[in-house]
């Protein structure tokens, strides 16, 4: 087999131009040429010694690789990287370093970094640059995923107008910081490490590792702009402001989306599930569930209620479970979004709803004024578990506790039988508590 360098041709090219019959019987004869013979790539091959095929490994554990590269050209670059089946990358990639002499043999210890992966098959890539050729040559190795942890549990205590944050050692409260803030909500991002205390005048964001400020969000005005709740999504906090507009803000701080401005309503509470928004806002003196595409933040419907939202709970893309009171009673409606309406599925009489905590995808726990029922959502059925009136609760999802408090007392609640584990008693009001976990 023949090649033609590329100056070879450009100089025959220059030649045969000035004659135009030669030129046009040379053009000829190198698509023929072209036509008759199939190009050789440069051969490059690479040989893994180490990991033997399906290792079994760990997320965090340093494997060690080695093998050779032979090419018929020269390697410019050969860089080793995890990554999915799709060849997503999942660990960062690094440059091999070979040897000179052909085949060029290479070892190095590699990190399987990455804190979030799950359990699963995955591929180790040798990716070699050779001239204008790149190569992929690949083993498979199952790779289990970092447990998680629980890494801290977090309260705030005190009056709302000067909330303290703390961390529960072994059952004792221990002072982290105060703030100057009218408190709302204690939120936690295990994902980026961050604790966000969130008031009225300003959503502070601090690293729970040394419990430095971060960024801080602060509305456009007090009272005219200030937030009225505060909630999470996909590591994204979102905001409701007394302006009618609905902020989602990622770690760094940075604006994500937002509904715009909107002087007709006050929106007090929001909730996202896939393509949607959902928000509890009073307009014109009445409650209404809003809806919005999300995440443009363009209006979609609205509904006029006759009760008091609590919570949203998704249940499928287009319907939600809504918690609250009326009269006396607590109420779960099913929100249907494509039509616009409420279908009523529970009513609890003589008693306040609290709060509405979910523990998973199928229980929601109602913390009432006659205590905590339990609400199984695929049967519609509620059991009370606890006869204490609790104004809110926490669940360590890693250690089956439920953490519930109301005033100074904390209750711990194990997550399955609900049997009581512990009495904590605070120095002051407990407002909040949040889990940290690992990942």
């Amino acid at each position: 087999m023949y090649k033609i360098s590329l100056k070879k041709v450009v100089f025959l090219f220059n030649i045969l131009k000035k004659n135009s019959a030669s030129f046009m019987l040379f053009f000829i004869a190198v698509f023929l040429l072209a036509s008759c013979k199939k190009e050789i790539h440069p051969l490059v091959k690479t040989v893994f010694l180490t990991p033997a095929a399906n290792l079994i490994a760990n997320f965090s554990d340093t494997i060690y690789v080695s093998g050779s590269i032979s090419s018929d050209y020269a390697i410019q670059k050969a860089v080793i990287q995890l990554t999915d089946n799709n060849f997503t990358p999942i660990s960062p990639a690094i440059e091999l370093t070979l040897q000179s002499t052909d085949p060029h043999s290479f070892e190095t210890d590699y990190v399987l970094e990455n804190d979030y992966a799950n359990t699963g098959n995955y591929l180790l890539n040798i990716t070699v640059l050779s001239e204008n050729e790149v190569s992929n040559f690949y083993r498979l190795i199952f790779i289990n995923e970092i447990p998680r942890t629980t890494k801290k549990i977090l309260l705030v205590t005190g009056q709302i107008t000067n909330p303290q944050l703390s961390e529960l050692n072994n059952l004792t409260p221990t002072f982290i910081s105060s703030f100057s803030q009218t408190f709302l909500d204690l939120k936690i991002d295990s994902r980026y490490k961050l604790i966000y205390m969130c008031g009225k005048e300003k959503i502070e964001a601090i690293s729970s590792s040394n419990y430095v400020d971060q960024f801080a969000l602060s509305p456009l005005a007090i009272n005219s702009d200030s937030f009225t709740s505060v909630n999470q999504y996909k590591n994204l906090i979102r905001l409701c402001r007394n302006d009618g507009n609905i902020l989602s803000y990622n770690q760094l701080g940075r604006l994500d989306n937002q509904t715009g401005e909107n002087l007709f309503f006050r929106p007090i509470f929001s909730y996202v599930n896939g393509n949607y928004l959902y928000a509890y806002i009073l307009k014109n003196g009445s409650s209404k569930i809003a809806v919005f595409f999300y995440p443009s933040g363009v209006a979609r419907q609205e509904l006029l209620i006759d009760f008091e939202p609590l919570a949203f709970k998704a249940i499928s893309e287009t319907e939600v479970l809504i918690f609250g009171n009326k009269n006396g009673h607590v109420l779960v409606y099913k929100y249907l979004t494509l039509g616009n309406t409420v279908q009523l599925l529970k009513d609890i009489p003589s008693t306040k709803l609290n709060n509405a905590y979910s523990i998973n995808t199928s229980t929601t726990l109602l913390l009432t004024s006659n205590g905590i029922y339990k609400y199984d959502i695929p049967t519609n059925s509620v059991i009370l578990v606890n006869s204490t009136d609790f104004s809110g609760a926490s669940f360590d999802e890693v250690n089956d506790i439920l953490y519930c408090f109301s005033g100074t007392n904390i209750q711990l609640l194990q997550g399955t039988s609900f049997a009581i584990l512990n009495n904590i008693t605070a120095a002051d009001t407990v407002r909040s508590i949040g889990v940290l976990y690992s990942k």
